[in-house]
């Protein structure tokens, strides 16, 4: 799985994630599991993408520094 998440403001944030799998030896993207933040997407949305940048950005440092 490749995720990223990007904040604009401390409640607006911005996701852009997918899956991939290899086929024939190749990297292929599984387009059904696309996930990309809408252009003029919700308060409502940009606040959840926000949330989930927040959640990655600890469960990263966790990875990298415990």
């Amino acid at each position: 799985h490749a995720g990223c998440f990007s904040l604009a403001a401390p409640d607006h944030g911005f996701e852009a994630s997918t899956d991939f799998f290899f086929k024939a030896g190749e990297p292929v993207i599984d387009e059904a599991t696309m996930l990309m933040s809408p252009l003029g997407a919700s308060a409502e949305a940009r606040s959840a993408d926000a949330k989930k940048a927040e959640v990655w950005l600890r469960w990263i440092k966790n990875e990298i520094w415990s």
